[in-house]
């Protein structure tokens, strides 16, 4: 059971201490603890979308060091920290996205990389649903869509 969806309502509050919690749980030896701590900083940025900017560099070093650095060996905890990567994206407004632009690339060269080296087709395939989501957030920002309103008065010959 995700320990995000049990505290709920409390969330909030203890939002920072949680996540230090789930940050320092993504080193245990434990292949399980990891896993499950990276999916739930996933659900905790998708669910609390301010909490995440005051830590997203150590949540940004910590994926790194598990899909590029140290590279974990297993599929399912390096899935779980593009999971994470993934939720940050999906869940912070794009005026946060556009204010983070270091982040904001730290992240797409991450994924683009899980995207093209990774062993495993599962966590590339969701390196490069991120990168499609991130890639629209980008579109978006460089060529805004422009509206045209015109006022048509029809006048009356009667």
């Amino acid at each position: 059971m995700s320990v995000v969806k049990i505290v709920n309502e409390l969330l909030p509050v203890y939002c920072h201490q949680i996540l230090n919690c789930l940050l320092a749980c993504t080193g245990d030896e434990s292949l399980v603890v990891r896993a499950s701590s990276f999916s739930n900083i996933a659900t905790l940025l998708r669910v609390n979308k301010w909490s995440g900017t005051s830590h997203i560099q150590e949540v940004v070093a910590q994926c790194e060091r598990c899909l590029v650095g140290a590279r974990d060996p297993s599929a399912f905890v390096r899935s779980g920290a593009v999971q994470v990567l993934a939720g940050f994206i999906e869940g912070q407004e794009r005026s946060v996205l556009y204010g983070m632009e270091r982040e904001t690339l730290m992240i797409y060269r991450m994924l683009k990389r899980v995207a093209e080296e990774d062993g495993d087709e599962g966590v590339r395939w969701k390196a490069l649903q991120a990168l499609g989501v991130l890639s629209d957030i980008v579109k978006e920002f460089m060529f805004p869509k422009h509206r045209i309103t015109q006022r048509v008065k029809i006048l009356d010959h009667f």
